[in-house]
């Protein structure tokens, strides 16, 4: 006979339960379940690409090699590529979420193939909680893309969820091709800037470059005058000729002198290009 949860080997015909009959024995089959491992340029044995694990519900523990990237180790698997968290399930016993892969010192991972698993009641299959899982790495690098020929930054190592300081003198670009350094955006649609942030992949920064104005300044003497702003600058940083006794001034747009700035436009209107400014002075 067979003991209870005893595994029946059909290698060896002797091993076979002793029966008195012709014996009758049903096959069961499981469902395959496919688990993909993103290695979030990691590599395993030399390939990056997506690692695909197969098994069946009832397999218990099952172990995996970790990829390799460099000197960092993976940390854990997270659920999205935002590798923000960790892969988890609802543990009913304890009331908290348990993250469902464990990083051994071995340099493996191992997780539950019935943790790992749900049931859609409505069709009776198995689902997993996550299809794909995502490398966490100890390691995160940051590159730098410039935008500039000749302008580099060697790419920077920071710790998983390690803040970083863009605003660091290292990091602040000298001006190049009459543009002046406008800080580190999330890419080139510039619409998330980085100032002191913490990151969970590896990411690569773009520059922003802001572009120089003329601004020509034409006074009711004829003279003119000709300075610089770059993009996001306000006129108020300008210099003005003065004439002994006249302080004063009011500044158009046009040579008509009858579309002039407002008081407060003054000091804070900031041109979105290159512009002519006509300006009398005046005795108070």
């Amino acid at each position: 006979g067979i003991g209870y949860n005893e595994t029946l080997n059909f290698d060896n015909e002797f091993n076979l339960p002793t029966t008195s009959s012709d014996p009758y024995i049903s096959a069961q089959y499981t469902q395959v379940l496919t688990l993909n491992l993103d290695l979030m340029g990691g590599n395993l044995d030399g390939s990056t690409d997506i690692v695909e694990i197969e098994f069946g519900y009832s397999e218990g523990d099952i172990t995996f090699q970790n990829p390799a990237k460099g000197d960092a180790n993976v940390l854990g698997w997270a659920g999205s590529s935002a590798c923000a968290y960790e892969a988890t399930y609802y543990d009913m016993n304890y009331y908290k979420d348990i993250a469902l892969f464990t990083v051994n010192a071995d340099g493996t991972t191992t997780f539950n193939s019935r943790k790992l698993v749900t049931t859609n009641y409505s069709t009776g299959e198995y689902e997993l909680r996550f299809d794909t899982v995502y490398a966490i790495w100890d390691k995160i690098t940051i590159s730098f893309d410039t935008g500039v020929d000749g302008v580099t930054l060697d790419p920077v190592t920071v710790g998983y969820k390690e803040d970083f300081d863009f605003t660091d003198a290292a990091y602040v670009l000298e001006n190049a091709n009459d543009m002046k350094f406008g800080g580190w955006y999330k890419n080139k649609e510039y619409t998330v800037k980085y100032d002191t942030n913490r990151f969970y992949t590896d990411v690569t920064v773009c520059a922003k470059w802001l572009p120089k104005f003329t601004i020509t300044v034409i006074y009711e003497d004829g003279t003119i005058d000709e300075q610089y702003l770059y993009e996001g600058e306000a006129i108020g940083v300008l210099t003005w000729l003065r004439l002994e006794g006249q302080y004063n001034r009011k500044m158009y747009f046009d040579e008509a002198l009858t579309n002039e700035l407002s008081y407060s436009q003054t000091s804070n209107y900031v041109p979105k290009g290159d512009i002519t400014l006509y300006v009398v002075r005046y005795a108070q």
